[in-house]
């Protein structure tokens, strides 16, 4: 295979239709629209920002008036996160996540930047999906004062990390822990389908948990959500690379830039798959618990390429191959886990057939019920782990 260095667009994004989507967003969270935001002194350069410290940064006024900055939780291409407490507040730590913000137009975006939509598409979609296993957003606003813009995401903090560190830190999860996380995850997703939003963001470095106790487990950033069946506020790019077929003939392939192809569903590596669908949270949630399970990531190979064909094949590390690793493992997690990286989105499994698979329901029953979803803060409805729901095998 040949990797290409030139790379694509996909330029179908209609600003027509993105503002429909941010429309529907408005719609359901009408109260609670980002404020208009005041004068602020210019940002830090981002570009800057992986290698500068806290005390020689400057933060957007608007910001500074309603929160003390107290450290760095992590540097991007984007900004960063930094950790922040409220000055009138109760006291309560929380998250503030920059990034720089510019206008679509003929050019292309930089990987640093994000259109306004983008931004507001994510503090829409996480302000009105009222879950505990997903954070909460304090407020959002864009700084318009200064170029580039700068957008301010202030959320709910996990004080236990996120899992990629906590992975980092153990190599790998035991099955009862990575058990408990699936069954928050799982009602998080349902969730979010329930309302018609695509989280498109599931990773281990998105999922963090709520307290040092690490008992609880959030999603932290919907930055790739969309609504269901709805193209993406966003514009993905893409690279190129050179494939042989069974023909001997070259043919050119594609995968996505800027994201982690290790929780990337199959039928997301081509331009023009804008039109998302809870299936792709589905392989990106197997795609979690294998890791956490395994250790590493269920999709290999010696370059990117090898890694791309392997998830447009399905073929992810067999459990044959490490024994030692995944005999301690139950079938039913392993099949679990084998439903959701199916390639054939109809043969995947679906998130209401999670919710009653055996390792879900019957594992254990000492975790309690699953959080399915809430409207304006109530539950409305749970699947027991008593094992009363029947299994379909369809």
């Amino acid at each position: 295979r040949r990797s290409r260095a030139h790379s694509r667009r996909d330029s179908r994004n209609s600003p027509t239709v993105v503002s429909h989507l941010i429309a529907a967003f408005m719609g359901c969270s009408a109260s609670k629209q980002p404020r208009s935001p005041s004068s602020s002194p210019p940002p830090s350069r981002h570009a800057s920002m992986r290698t500068t410290g806290l005390d020689d940064m400057s933060f957007p006024a608007r910001l500074l008036d309603s929160y003390d900055v107290l450290s760095t939780d992590s540097l991007d291409a984007y900004g960063g996160a930094f950790r922040v407490r409220g000055i009138d507040g109760d006291g309560e730590f929380e998250t503030a996540r920059l990034c720089a913000v510019r206008k679509a137009s003929v050019k292309r975006l930089s990987r640093t930047t994000i259109t306004p939509e983008h931004f507001q598409a994510e503090a829409y979609a996480m302000d009105f999906l009222n879950h505990e296993n997903i954070a909460k957003v304090r407020e959002s606003f864009i700084d318009s004062t200064v170029k580039p813009n700068v957008g301010v995401l202030v959320r709910e903090r996990a004080e236990g990390g996120n899992l990629f560190n906590e992975l980092a830190k153990r190599r790998r999860l035991e099955e009862y822990a990575v058990r408990k996380i699936a069954v928050q995850l799982a009602g998080a997703l349902k969730h979010m389908k329930d309302h018609g939003v695509v989280c498109g963001s599931l990773n281990l470095e998105t999922i963090g948990y709520k307290t040092a106790e690490k008992e609880q487990v959030m999603v932290l950033s919907m930055r790739n959500s969309t609504m269901i069946g709805q193209p993406a506020a966003f514009t993905q790019e893409y690279n190129e690379y050179d494939v042989e077929n069974e023909m001997g003939e070259l043919e050119v392939r594609t995968y996505p830039v800027g994201v982690d192809l290790s929780y990337v569903a199959p039928e997301l590596m081509k331009p023009g798959s804008r039109r998302r669908t809870p299936a792709a949270d589905v392989w990106a949630f197997g795609a979690v618990l294998y890791t956490l399970l395994a250790g590493y990531t269920p999709f290999t190979g010696d370059d990117i390429s090898d890694v791309v064909e392997a998830i447009r094949k399905g073929n992810f590390t067999s459990f044959q191959y490490d024994l030692e690793t995944w005999n301690g493992v139950s079938k039913a997690a392993r099949d679990l886990i084998g439903g959701c990286l199916r390639v054939n989105v109809k043969r995947r499994y679906s998130i209401e057939r999670i919710l009653e698979h055996p390792w879900i329901v019957k594992f254990d029953n000492s975790a309690g019920s699953i959080n399915t979803g809430s409207v304006m803060g109530h539950s409305t409805g749970t699947y027991s782990e008593s094992g009363e729901h029947s299994i379909s095998h369809d």
